[in-house]
């Protein structure tokens, strides 16, 4: 090696002297602010943890207890800027109309239930221990409240029985 730095002027010698003693450090200040600006800042679209109403453990076992069940439309969302994640049977969008009916629980603690039909609206009083609201302007029974999550297993229970008689 003693050769090629024969051949080199004094400056240069110096030069590749001090990249190995140190004298010189690369810059990546710039590199790691641009990488860490452009992949640190990733929106994910869904996060489970969003989604789990704070960790409510009696959410999650109703979650967990429904989420297969009859496969219900599960749906993500924002409410004032809080996450929710809803369970939903039936036709919603419809409920109302002949005899389609709609059944959603959400994390936020609310249970929606909206049908045209007596029948349904009465099984659904039963099973849950509620009074439907009656709309006479479109004819349709609704329900909407906040739930209480505090026996995951028996509301578990209530809403398999409503749906495997509506569904």
């Amino acid at each position: 090696m003693k050769h090629i730095l024969n051949n080199i002027s004094r400056q240069e010698k110096n030069s590749i002297l001090e990249q190995y003693s140190g004298g010189k450090r690369l810059q990546i200040d710039n590199f790691s602010k641009l990488v860490n600006s452009k992949l640190g800042d990733v929106k994910t679209l869904i996060s489970e943890e969003e989604s789990m109403m704070d960790g409510n453990q009696n959410w999650l076992k109703v979650l967990s207890g429904l989420k297969t069940f009859n496969n219900p439309k599960v749906i993500n969302f924002k409410y004032e800027g809080k996450p929710i994640t809803s369970l939903n049977w039936g036709t919603h969008s419809e409920a109302g109309k002949d005899k389609n009916w709609g059944l959603s629980i959400a994390s936020d603690g609310d249970i929606s239930f909206t049908t045209k039909d007596e029948i349904q609206s009465k099984l659904f009083e039963d099973a849950m221990g509620v009074e439907n609201y009656y709309n006479k302007l479109n004819g349709s029974y609704s329900y909407m409240e906040e739930i209480d999550y505090s026996n995951p297993q028996d509301l578990v229970t209530k809403i398999k029985s409503i749906i495997k008689v509506l569904g």
